[in-house]
């Protein structure tokens, strides 16, 4: 089995990519007035092509273009930026692509469309990084309103995993399962098995077979590479569990073997 260098950053874009799945979740999470002025129906994935050679090996994950309800010919890009651990250099980072894309526009002749910074984390430790370019800078208040008109500053829209109670704030079953696994991964083998059935059941509220077995399919390779670790200690649960994803690849292609692991795992 070929390793996987960055499980996280692999499941979050692939599920990304689903045009439709990535409207309804922008849908639930961007702020409601934002949400009013997009035609998220028409979303569109952007080609990231924009990214300059001294920023191709720190690309941005994903960037989306969408129109605005209005009619007018701008569009909105939301900047999908995903995040396993705090990074204080998130905000320089992100300066670095909303350049890169507003002079890519300008040099392909385009009028400026806005840039929606959206930072993605489910890193263990709390963010504690604000949501603003201007909070990183340690002045005083006094200075602060003296010199803001001097920074560039921007504002990010944040999702933080830990805490949120994804069947409440989310619609797509396919992100309730996929970020309820990634919002438990890193809990102890008893617990997070223990979270597994509950979690693969709701695969039985998707229609499509193909779908579901596809989404078990990806989140069991996910568990496999993120706790590979565990596996070879004898005894250990997640041995028993997880030990069989090798073979995947033959096991899920009838409703009733998808039905039988789904309940197993």
């Amino acid at each position: 089995m070929t390793e996987v260098n960055n499980p996280h950053d692999r499941l979050i874009r692939e599920t990304f990519q689903d045009k439709k799945e990535a409207a309804t979740f922008f849908k639930n999470t961007l702020p409601p007035e934002v949400v009013k002025l997009l035609d998220l129906e028409n979303l569109e994935l952007s080609e990231s092509s924009f990214v300059s050679e001294e920023l191709k090996q720190e690309q941005t994950d994903l960037l989306f273009q969408i129109p605005l309800r209005s009619g007018n010919k701008s569009n909105v890009y939301l900047l999908f930026e995903h995040k396993s651990y705090l990074e204080n250099s998130i905000y320089i980072q992100l300066l670095g692509y909303l350049t890169e894309i507003y002079r890519n526009q300008q040099r392909n002749g385009e009028k400026l469309s806005v840039v929606i910074p959206f930072v993605f984390y489910h890193g263990e430790k709390e963010w504690k990084l604000g949501d603003r370019f201007l909070e990183q800078f340690v002045l005083t208040r006094q200075e602060t309103e003296i010199l803001k008109d001097f920074i560039p500053d921007f504002r990010i829209d944040l999702f933080d995993l830990k805490g949120i109670e994804l069947k409440k704030k989310l619609e797509s079953i396919t992100f309730q399962i996929t970020l309820g696994v990634v919002q438990r991964i890193r809990e102890g083998d008893l617990e997070f098995i223990s979270h597994l059935p509950g979690l693969f059941s709701l695969l039985l509220g998707i229609e499509e077979e193909s779908k579901r077995v596809a989404i078990l399919r990806k989140l069991l390779l996910y568990i496999y590479w993120v706790r590979f670790e565990t596996i070879g200690i004898e005894g250990n649960p997640s041995q028993i569990q997880i030990g069989r994803i090798r073979g995947i690849d033959s096991d899920y292609s009838r409703e009733t073997d998808f039905r039988r692991d789904a309940v197993r795992y």
